[in-house]
């Protein structure tokens, strides 16, 4: 079974259309059972209308299965996972739902926290910005399990002392252990569930191009005691497939997203980027990432970084996967 997948912080964007022709019909990530999409920070309207041309998921035989969102309606910041499968396909819904995170752990943060949920019910506001969207589906007798996340942005440690090297490393690793022991609580991963996550993670790296998430996925407790396989990052073809972002945009200089620098070259990369972009706390990162756990042998056809939404301070991850049982 192959699956394609995009995801993409819109920046609020509330008019998309994504020429994605090439991913859907025309190279080795092509012709995919399921279809999904992932956003964050999705100004748009929650209808049947994809990232893409409509005629192109038309013409290539997609039905859209599911769309969900974290808020409903039409909010600036929305979280929404949309799934297509082939016409001749049939798929049931397991179990869907979201969880809400606060932006960030003081008083400042649980009062936003409260405007996004009274704000959620408004057309066109700003809503929940943080947080996980997740839904289960059976499909060719395998579970599959999609998690739209947008992790707290948060650069400062639990004790908000300003200059805290780790970038608020603490704090969103716990959100992200404490969303997946969630999913664990609610029975949603077990050993036969394939779990793919997307989103708009906010990890960070530090001044010496040290990956948050990557020292994260190493690590052996944690997390990791509850959960019934190794989680992963899909794996690159090549280190230049990658690119990475900074936050706090300086207009006078193009530094929202460049490829990513390897080896030596990364340290001395940040310190530039730093310096142009102007926000210590803002350190260049790949924030956009697809992790996968699964009981299933799984081969990378695909996996890009792309700069799709222009007005976006993120890059759009799009990955295409084979999913093999194994007997």
């Amino acid at each position: 079974m192959r699956i394609s997948i995009v995801s993409q912080n819109l920046a609020e964007a509330t008019d998309v259309n994504f020429d994605l022709s090439h991913f859907l019909e025309n190279n080795i990530s092509g012709n995919p059972d399921i279809y999904v999409e992932m956003s964050q920070e999705d100004g748009r309207l929650v209808n049947n209308e994809s990232l893409v041309d409509g005629s192109i998921l038309e013409e290539n035989n997609f039905k859209l299965l599911i769309k969900d969102s974290i808020n409903g309606k039409r909010t600036k910041q929305n979280i929404i996972t949309s799934i297509f499968i082939k016409n001749h396909l049939n798929a049931k819904v397991l179990a869907k739902g979201h969880i809400a995170v606060p932006p960030q752990p003081d008083i400042w943060g649980k009062l936003k926290y409260t405007g996004s949920f009274i704000s959620s019910f408004l057309p066109n506001k700003l809503g929940y910005t943080k947080g996980l969207l997740y839904i289960k589906i059976n499909i060719k007798n395998q579970n599959i399990l999609f998690l739209n996340m947008h992790l707290p942005v948060i650069t400062k440690s639990k004790n908000g002392h300003p200059d805290d090297i780790t970038l608020g490393f603490d704090y969103r690793k716990n959100v992200f252990e404490k969303l997946l022991i969630k999913m664990m609580k609610l029975k949603l991963i077990d050993s036969t569930t394939t779990v793919l996550i997307g989103g708009d993670l906010n990890f960070r790296q530090d001044k010496n191009g040290i990956d948050q998430l990557n020292v994260l996925l190493r690590e052996k407790n944690g997390y990791k005691t509850t959960l019934t396989r190794k989680l992963k990052e899909l794996s690159f073809p090549k280190d230049s497939h990658k690119r990475i972002t900074c936050k706090f945009r300086n207009p006078n200089k193009a530094c929202r997203t460049r490829n990513m620098p390897t080896g030596a070259l990364l340290a001395n990369y940040i310190s530039k980027v730093q310096k142009d972009c102007g926000d210590k706390h803002r350190i260049p990162s790949r924030c956009d990432r697809i992790l996968i756990m699964s009981p299933n042998s799984i081969n990378v056809n695909y996996y890009r970084s792309k700069f799709l939404q222009q007005n976006s301070d993120h890059n759009a991850v799009l990955a295409s996967i084979d999913i093999t049982p194994k007997y």
